[in-house]
Order: C-alpha cells, then sequence, then structure tokens
C-alpha cells in the first residue's frame, strides 16, 4: 500500500514570453481552453490530483477556491487562434529527459493541441540541464512545478510576478501592475487588505475579468495540482525554487 498525504504541489505549463505568438494573451488563454486537464489528472496523477483555479497551491493562505479556470473547449480556443490569425502555429516544448510524468505530460499536450492546429515537436534534456535551459530562456514551452516552503503567498507570488530577478518563474512575464500588487501586499499589516492584495490569482486568474486576460492567464497554463505525495517512479523532485538559484 502506499500512504497518501495532501500536497502543495502544483504544475505548470510555463510559456516563455519573449515568443511573438506566446506573447499574445489570445494564444496563451487558447492554449488553455484546449488542454483537457481533467484528462491529464486522471492519467497522470492516477487520479490522485485536481485541476487548478490557481497559480497559488491549495493550502496556501489566501489561495481563492472560487476562482473561475478556464473550460476545456477546443472550438473555442480555434476561434480565439483565428481570431489573432494564429495559424499553422509550431512550438517546441522541452521537457526532462527520463521523467514519466513529464513524458506523459508532453505527451498528451502535444496530442490535445494537435486537435486546434497547434503543432508540438518535444525535447528531451538531461535532468542536469532543465533548470539552465529555463534561466537561460533556451525554451518555447516547458513544465514546471512548485512545492510550497511555507503558507504565505509572499514565496510564489513574488517569484512568479514580482518582477524580480526569477524572470516570473523564468517565463519573461512582464506586468508592472501585477508586481506593484505583490509589493504592497508584502508589506501590508492589515489582515484584511492583506488579503485582498495577497489573492493575485483573484485579480490575475480570473477569466471574466478584461484586466486577467491582459494579465495573461497569471503568465502560466495551470495543469493541475498533485495530490500525491510520492510516486514510486519519480525521483525527487529536482525543479523546487530553493534549488534554483
Amino acid at each position: 500500500d502506499v500512504h497518501l498525504d495532501p500536497s502543495t504541489r502544483a504544475d505548470h505549463l510555463a510559456p516563455n514570453h519573449t515568443n511573438k505568438w506566446l506573447g499574445n494573451k489570445n494564444v496563451r488563454k487558447a492554449i488553455n481552453m484546449a488542454i483537457d486537464r481533467d484528462a491529464i489528472v486522471k492519467l497522470v496523477t492516477f487520479g490522485y490530483g485536481k485541476p487548478a483555479n490557481s497559480f497559488l497551491p491549495a493550502g496556501m493562505l489566501y489561495c481563492n477556491p472560487d476562482n473561475k479556470a478556464y473550460p476545456y473547449d477546443p472550438e473555442q480556443a480555434k476561434a480565439l487562434l483565428a481570431q489573432e490569425g494564429a495559424e499553422d502555429l509550431s512550438f517546441v516544448l522541452t521537457h526532462e529527459a527520463g521523467s514519466k510524468v513529464d513524458e506523459q505530460l508532453a505527451i498528451m499536450v502535444q496530442q490535445q493541441l494537435a486537435q486546434v492546429g497547434i503543432d508540438f515537436s518535444l525535447r528531451k534534456v538531461d535532468p542536469a540541464q532543465t533548470i539552465p535551459v529555463l534561466i537561460d530562456g533556451d525554451y518555447e514551452l516547458s513544465p514546471v512545478y512548485w512545492t510550497n516552503d511555507v503558507i504565505d503567498p509572499d514565496q510564489k507570488t513574488t517569484f512568479s510576478m514580482g518582477g524580480d530577478s526569477n524572470n516570473n518563474f523564468f517565463t519573461r512575464y512582464a506586468n508592472p501592475e501585477a508586481a506593484k500588487l505583490v509589493d504592497q501586499a508584502r508589506v501590508e499589516t492589515d489582515i484584511d487588505r492583506a488579503h485582498q492584495g495577497r489573492d493575485v490569482g483573484l485579480a490575475f486568474a480570473e477569466p471574466a475579468q478584461d484586466r486577467v486576460l491582459a494579465a495573461a492567464a497569471v503568465a502560466d497554463v495551470v495543469l493541475h495540482e498533485a495530490r500525491r505525495l510520492a510516486r514510486p517512479h519519480e525521483p525527487p523532485v529536482r525543479r523546487h525554487h530553493r534549488h534554483l538559484g
């Protein structure tokens, strides 16, 4: 038997925003809507996970369970791509060689995006090179994941949208408004106001708000939150932010 405990792991498909098309908010939204998160959770986590609705992992302070996630809607994804004139798109998905999770995820994303006309080629890199590739920006899309050190959201919000030397989780995403909210929340002493400010996921991951779409669906395609503490075939976490320098 395998003992299961709650996990704060959240997986993302990180786009490099310096790419012309990945820098386009509607193209990123289309990619979101073309990915069947439920199918990924079922296969990759054996059902021991759930689709994420925020870049903040479940269990983190101020994570808003009421955030709306983009629905799985390939037809709407096609319409958004057509609206932007994004035809015959082709991207390279870079992932870690030997990681069963990354390999399964990459193949599923490749197959799902093919249904909306986006071609994905897969590029495997040595495990020792996965972080340098992200740091150098030598990728177009890549699976990444996060696990919490602490339950305070300062870590994740700063790392993902604070505009520091990590280049916003290596995505090169730039949003001065989001960075300003993060800075304000970090020094806010009023609990109620801190709650509003720190849940940047509400302001920047809510598809129903125009401001959110402009903010790029939080820069990442949030795929799933894993609930399994350990998987027999997977080596220890190597992409945790503590090891990123």
